[in-house]
């Protein structure tokens, strides 16, 4: 056996028997080396060893944090934008699948779309000693240096949804190009020409990712792009985001109706937004099917049952929540590899063909 070998027996055993704490610093690596017997070097392979277990964490600074004993389960925090939305729902109930495998208890937090709100939480992940951080945000300027921060230490981080911008840390998402080619492919089929698109939020690598595949088809299929029917926003919503969302989609609506050649089907970036957009088209006097199609993203449960019923994308978000989980727990298990980082694991997606963009079909 190694040299430090009795060290790591005899701490793990205090640690069992309540001798010494979860919550508790370990003695000095100074003092740990005299009463071991060992060099200042094997001490430090010890607790390296006590880390990859879980058992202990080091903390720049302060020294070694005693988390638990063997079986102490590594505590995961998940973060996500809006715990209320069918979305996010659909993302928890994948994650919460088979949650008791292998001691791993996940905590949910909710930033509410908050920058802020977002920052303080992340502030104190290493301070009640998470083990890991599954992230699905939509507030992210302001974190991405903590999230940096966590890089460098080897913080394990999946972000669930859409990647934030220049961390190095694995993604899992819909397949947002493809499922915007899905949208875009049929509406040309369906005999639509010019297909505007009302994006509120382009900035998010998943918006970003349909306005690619929006894009690639118009080349493909058209020949050129449309870009005076791209109706993009750089949109970061105050106190009332519903309220302030519909009144933006809406004035895009009345823009595009205003243009000499108006546009005779748009995708919007969303469900709900695709509700708000076949609203204000109703009041204009506009049908929708056979006048302008309308698209929208998600397969929310009222898309099915609206009038006219809305043809979308589903996204398989519980499989999304599950895959999320399972990386995660390779990241935090002691046997965990550093071979994650720019993995990017892109779920399938369905095309929900409905009323709204079957141009053959009048509904009123």
């Amino acid at each position: 056996q190694p040299v430090y070998a009795q060290m790591v027996d005899d701490l793990i055993k205090k640690i069992n028997e309540g001798e010494l704490k979860a919550g508790e610093y370990l003695l000095s690596e100074k003092k740990l080396a005299q009463i071991h017997g060992i060099s200042y070097m094997s001490v430090r392979k010890g607790l390296e060893k006590l880390v990859e277990r879980g058992i202990i964490k080091k903390l720049p600074g302060k020294g070694n944090l005693i988390l638990g004993g063997k079986s102490s389960p590594k505590k995961v925090c998940v973060l996500l934008h809006d715990v209320g939305s069918p979305f996010v729902q659909k993302l928890i109930k994948g994650v919460n699948e088979n949650v008791s495998q292998d001691g791993v208890v996940f905590h949910y937090f909710n930033s509410g779309m908050e920058e802020d709100e977002e920052l303080s939480i992340l502030s104190h992940l290493m301070e009640e000693n998470f083990h890991g951080l599954i992230i699905s945000s939509l507030a992210t300027s302001k974190c991405a240096e903590k999230l940096k921060y966590f890089n460098k230490r080897n913080f394990p981080i999946v972000m669930l949804d859409h990647r934030v911008p220049n961390i190095n840390a694995p993604c899992i998402t819909s397949d947002n190009v493809g499922g915007a080619r899905l949208l875009v492919s049929h509406l040309i089929n369906e005999g639509y020409k010019r297909i505007a698109v009302i994006f509120p939020q382009s900035y998010i690598s998943t918006i970003r990712a349909r306005l690619e595949g929006y894009r690639q088809v118009l080349m493909e299929r058209i020949g050129e792009l449309q870009p005076e029917l791209e109706c993009l926003g750089e949109l970061k919503f105050g106190m009332d985001e519903k309220k302030e969302s519909e009144e933006w989609v809406k004035n895009q609506v009345k823009k595009l109706l205003r243009m000499p050649s108006p546009p005779d089907a748009i995708f919007f970036e969303n469900d709900l937004f695709a509700l708000y957009g076949i609203n204000e088209l109703k009041k204009e006097g506009i049908n929708v099917p056979k006048e302008i199609g309308v698209v929208g993203f998600d397969d929310l449960p009222f898309a099915a049952h609206i009038s006219p019923s809305l043809t979308t994308i589903r996204q398989h978000c519980e499989e999304m929540g599950v895959k999320a989980k399972e990386l995660l727990y390779e990241m935090v298990s002691p046997k965990g590899e550093k071979k994650f980082s720019s993995l990017e694991i892109k779920v399938p997606v369905k095309l929900m063909v409905r009323e709204s963009s079957r141009k053959g079909k009048e509904v009123r």
